[in-house]
Parts: structure tokens; sequence; C-alpha cells
């Protein structure tokens, strides 16, 4: 037995709506509007009435989802959430995004630097600057300022303490560092010959 839940087009004709990312609570749906290209985040629990459009909230400025297929990148965070990365228009950088079945919101913006998905974390690096946000506790944080050797490290793996970064030097040679989450106790744990990473 099958039965329509919600129409999620605005348009007289099929919105191609497709199952974005499935979370612990319900749904996430990504509905392209045929007429403006402009495609929209649904949330839904399986019912009628608990399928809903996601709003923007007020700082969600350039997390709109976008033309085409804005949710390739889409990923889950956490029990109720997704994220996803947006280019600028005109500038070199990314916004980080985050959605729940409330709302769409613009965790950060101006990201040059890596971006790391740990359970229900993501860690970043900008401006010689290291952040985190907690999708259980919903907050964005700074963490610390990156120390000279990890100015160009790529985040790699977290855990309850430590944040460990992967660097290249000018011998190719592959450093793998450990940084508690505080940015201390700085200590390189290996360094390995070119291609042993791969």
């Amino acid at each position: 037995h099958s039965a329509v839940v919600a129409d999620l087009g605005q348009e007289p004709w099929s919105s191609q709506a497709s199952v974005a990312a499935v979370v612990a609570n319900g749904m996430f749906i990504a509905a392209p509007q045929p007429a403006s290209g402009i495609a929209e985040l649904f949330w839904s629990d399986g019912t009628p009435e608990g399928t809903r459009r996601v709003p923007q909230d007020e700082e969600a400025g350039g997390c709109y989802p976008g033309y085409s297929s804005p949710y390739l990148d889409l990923s889950r965070l956490g029990e109720r959430s997704i994220y996803w990365t947006r280019s600028y228009i005109f500038y070199d950088g990314f916004y980080i995004c985050v959605a729940d079945s409330h709302s769409i919101r613009r965790i950060a913006y101006g990201l040059e630097g890596s971006l790391l998905a740990q359970g229900p974390e993501l860690f970043w690096t900008d401006g010689g600057e290291v952040w985190a946000f907690d999708e259980r506790a919903s907050a964005t944080r700074a963490l610390f300022t990156l120390p000279v050797e990890l100015a160009s490290a790529e985040l790699s793996l977290a855990d309850e303490r430590w944040l460990y970064f992967v660097s290249s030097t000018e011998e190719s040679l592959s450093e793998l560092w450990r940084i508690s989450r505080a940015g201390a106790g700085l200590s390189l744990l290996a360094g390995l010959p070119p291609g042993s990473t791969s």
C-alpha cells in the first residue's frame, strides 16, 4: 500500500524531489522547483502533518539551496542534522551550512582551510584558527590558534581529547601531528615517506 504524503512542488508539474538524507527522526528531501531551478529543502517524518519546508534563519545568507543539484556534498551530522558547503560566487572560500528539522543556518563563512566531520561535531581551520560546531548543543566556538607547525596542515581525525593533522614537508614527507582540543600538547607522531599514507 502506498499513498501521497505531500506535494512538494510549487508548480503544476513534478518537482522531481529526492531523499537527500535520512536521520534518526525523519528525512530531508531536496525538491528543485521547475520554473526557477531553485531547490528547496523539506523535512518529513513520513506523515502529511510532519512534512514541511525547512526555512532559513536570519543569519543563513548564502546557504540558500541554490540551483540544479545543490546537495551533492550534503552529509549527515550526528543524529538529527545535515551539513554542506557552498562556494562564494565572487570569492575563494566557502560557507558551512547546517540544517535540522527547524531551520537552515550558516555556522561559518570565509572558510579557506580544511573541514572535518566526526560524529556530531564539525571541525575546521580558517584564518589560522581552529573552530568547532557541536550538533548536540547547536553551538559554534573557537578552539585555538594554529601553531606555526600546522599552518598548512589538513585536519585528519578527531577523538574526545585530540585533533590530528597531516602536513607535507619540503622533502615531500607526510607528517602526522597531534594537538589537544585546547591547543596544548603539540607532538609529531610520525614522519612518513612519500606514498606511504596512501
